[in-house]
């Protein structure tokens, strides 16, 4: 016997090929009648298997694989018993005796690439079988063609595998490649031989033809759907004719796309630079991308687009920073790692339900969140926002720990124009600056309580430190009295819109209070009476009703039916903590700098009033409502703010002692202005309960006492005087000061007269001051305004004057033009003789006096009184 690189092999007797042995000949021979080659370990034959001897057996075990390049050819009376794996590259042939010999093939797989001829008939009657004996539906068995090798060659044993690769064909090896890259699978390049690619997709079953005659194939733009494909090449000779190697077929080698676009940070910490990614691609809302752990540089996403993901894995240790952008989250997120986006927004935007993992957030905390996924998002962190929370659309699931954060910056808040729903607890937090004293508080939840004050004040103090207003409150003779009445039982509501007075202490340092509950949203009302009690005069105490500041100004959102336009809110003294002065708010105007606005905080209380009957006839009522319309995103921290006014204005301020705490009035120009009161335009002045500071006041015709008053800017050049009031409590010097003058001509000069003392000041150019006890001035101090110097005769003209008299009484009036008001003629016992309407400069003559004597002729207008003596003779 000869092994391989002889010219052949020849058994002539028995002989066994061992399991795990391999026997390799160019042509065998079994040329003996006793020829007996028993096959259970690997026999590959180069050439041709030729059983020429009668009676010859050829046998294989059920672990034998035998290969025979050329042709098994076979003569009478020849048994073939085949098991395991028989590949016959060339013809399967017995050449004579066809009633003779046996073909036992129960237990084998077969391939056979040429012709079979001369066996039993029974060998060829199963055409559906392919090679492979798990598909044998009957004993009679059939042979599976080249073709058929192709497709099963993946179920063969490896070491069968390897031992088929007749062209020493290296296999491709496995690729992995982003979307929208090249990729290119290759092997070695072999003299005389074709190449053809094939294809198997990852849903598919067999491999299709692809590609061109060439060594390597290279795949352009690779798509998320080629992920997992299989790549082969078989190889066959050119030579279809020539003997030998018919064909190799590689491993196949599998294609990964890369759906996670993972950071590498290999240029620097800028999201947006495209060379920071694995794949070279920003990623957007299709990505899946990973932020592995153990980097030198971690992305930073300030500048540029905002960042856009889908699902979001952050490795141990990694981490992403926010820096005045966005980041989108389409998908999941899976963390170990951190996001700091404490100046920075997280936007979830999934169409599934999303969830934020636990310690998601550095230090918990985040600037702006919002919720745009119709299926929900649900924080399984703790979250410390400080700036806004929107949900768009869905809803946004807190988990009992979310926190709208207050400081010295600003105070979180939850953006009204969303159209999503908050469910859960959620604390808010409001930073006072001082403490010190009263604050009108309102509540954002729909399920507060008085004792949720307790952690900052005692619920239980003799002297009670949290009132609410009550507009017509009466003593138990049904007498009326101040509004406010202890509120301090901890189990009693903080009413939705109701404003609450809460005394915070005497500490002068800051503090930040808490409150928590299922938050305020959507559309509420309230109903107001006003009752013209005696104190209260028709205000109420309302508040702030959302976890957002509100804008009085809004253009849609409020109901005000019979409710002035303006708002009053408090501010607590420095010094005495249970007093404090109140600024007013209309039409754009704050009557004290910076202690009135249009926009409301959140947590805010503040007074509005019920506007008076035109009938005279009380009680009336109003109605203050208000929707999500009127919320703004506005972070202005202090409790009370500014806004800025373009409108013409002046303001005054009253103080006693050269105290700082001062009280300041506006008058501002409007054309269309008149001189009563316009609940659209004016504000009422609301007295200050710190006594230290007086209350400074303008007096209209019909005796409303006004802290913010448009007049028409007519009054300029008439030189009309626009009376004031002044109420003080305690004895002391008072200072009446010009504090600003505001889009008015630079020429335009303001006159404080003083007419009890037939005096006037240039408040351009000088305070006004003088000694006062505790008084109450309401016609003794006006303001005139001029764009040249008044002559002091203009300045202090009577309103009317007494002609010669006899029998009657003659009056010339010297009123303003439009000026009005009442004369009345009473005698020296007090008794009223006549009364008459007067206006302008018109004459009166006052007939049927019957009596001589002394008779008292007095004007009246609003709380203007001048009075004269006449003497009557007959």
């Amino acid at each position: 016997m000869q092994v391989w690189g002889q010219t052949d092999g020849t058994i002539s007797g028995s002989h066994t090929i061992p399991v795990g042995t391999t026997e390799e000949y160019n042509n065998l021979y079994l040329d003996n009648n006793n020829s007996d080659l028993v096959v259970n370990g690997t026999l590959i034959v180069h050439g041709d298997l030729i059983m020429s001897g009668n009676k010859a057996q050829f046998s294989m075990g059920d672990s034998a694989f035998v290969l025979v390049y050329g042709n098994f050819e076979a003569s009478n009376l020849v048994n073939v018993s085949v098991s395991s794996y028989l590949i016959i590259q060339g013809n399967f042939i017995r050449n004579s005796g066809s009633s003779q010999g046996t073909l036992d093939i129960s237990e084998g797989n077969i391939y056979i690439f040429g012709e079979v001829d001369g066996w039993p008939a029974d060998f060829t009657t199963c055409p559906d079988y392919d090679g492979s004996t798990e598909t044998r539906t009957t004993d009679n068995c059939d042979f599976g063609t080249e073709e058929d090798l192709e497709d099963n060659i993946e179920s063969f044993p490896p070491e069968y595998t390897e031992k088929l690769n007749c062209y020493n064909v290296e296999d491709p090896t496995d690729e992995s490649a982003c979307i929208g890259d090249s990729v290119t699978f290759s092997v070695n390049d072999i003299v005389g031989v074709n190449y053809q690619w094939q294809l198997k997709p990852t849903s598919g079953t067999d491999y299709t033809d692809i590609g061109t005659n060439s060594s390597s194939i290279t795949l352009p733009d690779v798509t998320t759907s080629m992920s997992g494909n299989l790549y082969r090449v078989v190889v066959r000779n050119q030579d279809t004719t020539a003997a030998g190697c018919k064909l190799t077929v590689s491993n196949p080698a599998s294609l990964t796309v890369k759906t996670n676009n993972e950071w590498t940070g290999s240029i620097n910490s800028d999201w947006n630079t495209a060379e920071n990614w694995l794949c070279n691609y920003i990623p957007n809302l299709t990505s899946d991308i990973i932020i592995p752990s153990g980097l030198a540089n971690y992305p930073v996403l300030n500048t540029g687009d905002a960042g856009k993901v889908k699902d979001l894995i952050l490795e141990t240790g990694a981490s992403i920073q926010i820096i005045n952008n966005t980041l989108e989250i389409a998908g999941n997120i899976t963390s170990s790692g951190s996001v700091d986006s404490a100046s920075g927004k997280i936007k979830m935007s999934g169409t599934a339900a999303q969830s934020i993992p636990s310690n998601l957030f550095l230090n918990n905390r985040i600037e702006d969140l919002e919720i745009n996924n119709a299926n929900g998002v649900t924080s399984n962190a703790v979250v410390e926002l400080t700036g806004s929370l929107k949900v768009t659309v869905g809803t946004f699931y807190t988990n009992n720990n979310f926190t709208l954060v207050s400081d010295s910056i600003q105070t979180g808040l939850i953006d009204g124009s969303g159209n999503g729903e908050v469910i859960g607890q959620v604390k808010m937090q409001r930073y006072i600056n001082p403490a010190f004293g009263y604050k009108y508080i309102s509540s954002p939840f729909s399920n507060s309580t008085v004792g949720d004050f307790s952690a900052y004040i005692n619920l239980s103090s003799g002297f009670p430190l949290i009132y609410r207003y009550d507009e017509n409150r009466k003593d138990s003779n049904n007498n009326d009295t101040s509004g406010w009445e202890a509120y301090t039982n901890t189990a009693s509501a903080l009413n939705i819109m109701e404003g609450y007075a809460v005394n915070l202490g005497s500490a002068s340092t800051p503090i930040t209070i808490e409150l928590s509950g299922t938050v305020n949203n959507g559309d509420y009302q309230k109903n107001l009476i006003n009752h013209n009690g005696k104190y209260t005069k028709g205000f109420h105490l309302v508040g702030n009703p959302y976890p957002s500041p509100i804008d009085w100004n809004s253009a849609s959102g409020w109901t005000k039916n019979n409710v002035d336009d303006a708002v009053y809110f408090f501010r607590a003294d420095v010094i005495d903590q249970y007093t404090g002065t109140y600024s007013s708010f209309v039409n754009g105007i704050s009557s004290s700098d910076g202690n009135s606005s249009n926009i409301i905080p959140s947590m805010q209380g503040f007074f509005v009033h019920v506007s008076d009957p035109s009938t005279g006839i009380y009680p009336s009522s109003g109605t203050l409502g208000m929707t999500n319309e009127v919320r703004v995103n506005d972070f202005g921290q202090q409790f009370i703010k500014a806004t800025s006014t373009p409108k013409e204005l002046i303001r005054i301020s009253a103080s006693l002692n050269e105290n700082s705490a001062r009280d300041e009035m506006v008058i501002y120009f409007d054309q269309s202005a008149s001189v009563n009161f316009e609940k659209e335009k004016d504000a009422l002045k609301l007295l200050n309960t710190n006594y230290e500071v007086p209350n400074l006041y303008t007096i209209t015709p019909e005796g409303k006492e006004l802290s913010i008053n448009a007049i028409s800017s007519s009054m300029i050049k008439s030189s009309e005087k626009v009376p004031l009031g002044l109420l003080v409590e305690k004895e002391g010097m008072m200072t009446i000061s010009l504090q600003e003058i505001q889009n008015l001509s630079a020429n335009l000069k303001i006159y404080l007269i003083d007419e009890e003392k037939a005096t006037y000041v240039n408040l351009n150019e000088e305070d006004y001051k003088f000694h006062t006890g505790k008084a109450e001035y309401d016609s003794r101090f006006y303001l005139s305004f001029s764009t040249a110097g008044l002559p002091e005769i203009e300045i202090f003209q009577e309103p009317f004057s007494l002609m010669n008299t006899g029998q009657e009484i003659g009056i010339k009036m010297n009123l303003q033009e439009k000026e009005s008001g009442l004369l009345m003629i009473c005698n020296i016992a007090g008794q009223l003789i006549d009364v008459r309407k007067v206006q302008g400069k018109e004459d009166i003559n006052i007939q049927g006096i019957k009596s001589n004597g002394v008779y008292m002729v007095s004007y009246i207008s609003g709380n203007r009184k001048f009075s004269k003596k006449v003497l009557v003779k007959k």
